[in-house]
């Protein structure tokens, strides 16, 4: 029982930060500051992270930080 909520909790965490990286995408598009190019770079990076083939991180300067793993 209790792997299992931590399990849960894994993926509760991990979709949070999925949809923080969605919402910043979409800004960043709405606004122009990212051309669709750059918008399908970082929707692929999201599946990758999905997939555990990369890490990503917020830095502190609110930049998307990317660790290939």
């Amino acid at each position: 029982m209790i792997k299992a909520i931590h399990k849960l909790l894994i993926h509760a965490k991990r979709a949070f930060f999925v949809f923080s990286v969605y919402s910043w995408i979409c800004e960043q598009k709405e606004t122009g500051e990212m051309p669709e190019e750059t918008v399908q770079f970082y929707l692929e990076l999201i599946n990758r992270y999905l997939r555990d083939e990369v890490e990503l991180t917020w830095s502190p300067d609110g930049n998307l930080d990317i660790v290939t793993l």
